[in-house]
């Protein structure tokens, strides 16, 4: 009924590949739901697309969901893998969230069960592992009890179509009743044209007359210092102006003497500020070491801004757009180094053709904001801290979040600051999201992740760049 309560007490027959898992268990008749409909719908498109039965629900949460072919548009792929989760609150939780994944994805946002209640308490989760996909953004309500035969009569039209358009190799069929205009004829006219005979009278031009203005080109790249391009211009001149052999060559000498003492300039400059940046460095070392001895002692988190774990790389005490390690910081699209954007177009992110790698590139937005060395971390680098260090879920000056311990002893805190998506904010206090600057794996839609909450982690989780996300910067 419209409120998600049983209506039948009779046996309900179990179809392999389109009933969810719920349907398996004893007595499951009692938790059907609207979301329990939106996975066989979605089971359905997937058969019509594919041309293949559906995995069975068990499979699907071992193994995850077979890819759809990539002749498939974004918005329908993204409503069958959203609508087969394996998950029931996973799934869209009304046929009006469905729809709005089916029909505008980039608009809409897929509906989902609410965040998990977490503990005060510490609790030690010991490994990584994956852990289940993010639970959606919630949708809007109002189910209609005649939207579902309507949505079965478009699911099957619209999958018909597309089934059609990926077994015949993606040609256009032909249109009845439109038929090619054909031209009768067409005709070309050869016009011959008569030469005029070249005239008689042929100006002699002495080839050096224009020696002063080219001389004078060369003198003004001399002037704005351009001396290579000086030299250059002088050494074409050579040859062509045999008379003024000497003076061009007297300014080629000229050009490199410049070009010398430009040199010389330079390359001490160069030693000069290299030379600070080594006294700067060494001095912000000898600061860094002192307060993580000191962080060592009190056996708590790190306050040094560049924390050494023990590990490949040093990793940032708190987050972009924070100050403190238990401020969320700022939440931004992937590859968006200006962290403003609020687009849910994932061509804006930052392109429809991705780099592979964005960390330390013009698109890294810790490289951006910090500076220096700071860069986002690749996937590896979340690989290498989940697997060698040691992980507690627990509450640091009032927020919710991890303590990460490094073979050193040495701590830093990740927040749980949730995600956002548009203006939107979700999961803050109950999951964490931190970019990578790896695209995804699966799909160039996505890019990779760290995914936690008070139940686990996956340090290479893919989802989709146009959601906002935390970012812990490294240093190498």
């Amino acid at each position: 009924d419209e409120s998600g309560s049983q209506t039948s007490s009779t046996p309900v027959g179990v179809s392999a590949g389109y009933a969810p898992i719920e349907q398996y268990n004893q007595g499951g008749v009692s938790t059907f739901s609207a979301a329990t409909d939106v996975y066989s719908l979605g089971a359905t498109l997937y058969k019509m697309l594919t041309g293949d039965t559906p995995p069975n629900a068990n499979q699907v949460f071992d193994e995850g969901l077979p890819s759809l072919p990539s002749a498939i548009s974004f918005s329908v792929r993204r409503a069958v893998e959203q609508s087969m989760q394996p998950k029931r609150k996973d799934r869209p939780q009304s046929i009006d969230a469905f729809l709005c994944l089916l029909g505008d994805a980039s608009s809409s946002s897929a509906a989902g069960g609410g965040a998990s209640v977490v503990d005060d308490e510490e609790t030690l989760v010991n490994g990584g592992g994956s852990v289940p996909p993010p639970p959606p953004v919630p949708a809007p309500s109002g189910k209609k009890s005649w939207l579902l035969p309507l949505l079965l009569v478009v699911v099957l039209l619209l999958g018909f179509g597309v089934w059609l358009g990926v077994r015949g190799g993606g040609e256009e069929s032909p249109v009845p009743g439109v038929e090619m205009a054909l031209e009768d004829s067409t005709q070309t006219t050869v016009v011959e044209s008569v030469a005029e005979p070249p005239s008689s009278s042929v100006p002699v031009v002495d080839p050096e007359a224009n020696y002063g203005k080219e001389l004078n080109k060369g003198v003004l790249l001399y002037d704005k210092l351009q001396y290579a391009d000086a030299k250059k211009h002088f050494n074409g001149m050579l040859g062509g102006y045999p008379s003024y052999t000497s003076d061009i060559k007297s300014w080629i000498k000229k050009c490199d003497s410049a070009i010398e003492q430009e040199s010389a300039l330079v390359a001490e400059a160069a030693r000069k500020k290299k030379e600070e940046e080594l006294q700067q460095q060494a001095a912000a070392e000898a600061a860094r070491k002192k307060k993580e001895e000191e962080a060592r002692l009190r056996g708590g988190i790190s306050t040094s801004r560049m924390v050494d774990l023990g590990l490949s790389v040093k990793w940032a005490e708190y987050n972009v757009g924070a100050s403190s390690p238990e401020e969320y910081g700022g939440l931004y699209g992937w590859g968006d180094p200006t962290g403003e954007n609020r687009s849910t177009n994932l061509d804006d992110y930052p392109s429809a053709n991705p780099p592979n790698n964005i960390s330390g590139t013009r698109y890294d937005i810790a490289r951006a904001k910090w500076g220096g060395s700071w860069r986002l971390p690749t996937v590896e680098e979340f690989k290498e801290l989940d697997s060698k260090c040691q992980w507690v879920w627990t509450t640091y000056k009032g927020v919710k979040g991890y303590k990460v311990t490094g073979p050193n002893g040495n701590s830093i805190f990740f927040p749980a600051a949730g995600r956002r998506y548009g203006e939107d904010v979700f999961d803050r206090g109950s999951f964490g999201y931190y970019w990578s600057g790896s695209l995804g794996t699966s799909d160039s839609v996505y890019a990779i992740n760290l995914y936690f909450s008070s139940d686990g982690r996956n340090p290479s989780n893919n989802h989709f760049r146009d959601f906002g996300r935390s970012v812990r910067p490294v240093s190498d």
